[in-house]
């Protein structure tokens, strides 16, 4: 009896042990998931060009804020470096990476700041982060200095951060290219590729499916005329993923609207709705 119950203990001792070692493990997880989605500060290096006679205002500090898919705040410091006041216009813009005239093909200009600094001072000004309808995509950020003499603005400064910037959503998601062709036993085969892409900094498990309804139709996930199976997949931080699915798809005669859907399955749970895709032509069945 003695050594049953000694065992018994034993057994319920383990047990507790485990318990609180997964525990631990879920809150370390977390605190680990909390540090991977914190903003970081970059601090680019300034000046970067040869200073010339007739600048009258430089840049002597540029930072900003970012995550993995976005630009959240732009700092930056500028000197008066003459004997006597003066005026200017300090902004930052977000262009295509490889362009010589970046500020011609700018996917966001930031709203310009007038600055007025007394000889040898200095000016901190912190922008705001780019308007949530800038397009998708990966940038180069550079800042820009023009001082005003006369009424009339010319260059004196300006910087570059080293790295390209994605800005965008958690997940990237589209569908990029339907077609439709006719199976040697005459049935219509729908032809869909998506893409899709994580953008946060940890990886996920995707679900990606698409629906057939009505043209406008209130609530196309219920009253679907066609449904493809969900199909999984798991992204890594930053990886793209592109695949095209071929179904046999039997419609009647008629137009019909396509809805790309993704869903996250978070830790094996029901599965959630994080975007989804209207494709912008209808797809006629004839």
């Amino acid at each position: 009896m003695k050594i049953r119950t000694l065992l018994y203990i034993a057994v319920i001792i383990i047990v507790n042990v485990i318990l609180v070692m997964l525990g631990i493990s879920v809150l370390l997880q977390s605190r680990v998931d909390v540090q991977l989605n914190a903003p970081v500060v970059r601090t680019v290096n300034v000046p970067q060009g040869q200073s010339f006679t007739t600048q009258t205002l430089r840049l002597t500090r540029f930072n900003y804020t970012k995550t993995s898919h976005e630009l959240l705040s732009v700092e930056l410091e500028v000197e008066n470096v003459t004997t006597t006041p003066q005026s200017g216009l300090v902004w930052y813009i977000l262009a295509p990476e490889g362009d010589p005239e970046p500020w011609r093909t700018a996917a966001y200009t930031a709203p310009e700041q007038s600055i007025n600094i007394d000889a040898g001072q200095r000016i901190t000004l912190t922008f705001a982060a780019p308007d949530e309808d800038t397009p998708e995509g990966e940038y180069t950020l550079s800042v820009w200095v023009h001082g005003i003499t006369d009424g009339q603005r010319f260059h004196s400064d300006g910087a570059g951060a080293p790295e390209m910037l994605f800005v965008g959503g958690d997940y990237s998601f589209r569908i990029t290219e339907i077609e439709q062709e006719q199976t040697a036993t005459g049935e219509n085969l729908l032809i869909v590729t998506f893409y899709s892409r994580n953008n946060t900094e940890m990886p996920i498990d995707l679900e990606m499916s698409y629906t057939l309804s009505e043209p406008n139709a209130e609530r196309p996930w219920e009253n679907a005329l066609y449904t493809l199976p969900f199909k999984e997949t798991q992204l890594d931080s930053g990886e793209a993923f592109v695949v095209t699915y071929r179904d046999v798809v039997d419609l009647p005669e008629g137009e019909y609207q396509l809805i790309g859907w993704l869903h996250q399955n978070v830790r094996g749970q029901e599965s959630v709705e994080i975007a989804r895709y209207i494709f912008p032509e209808l797809i006629e069945n004839n």
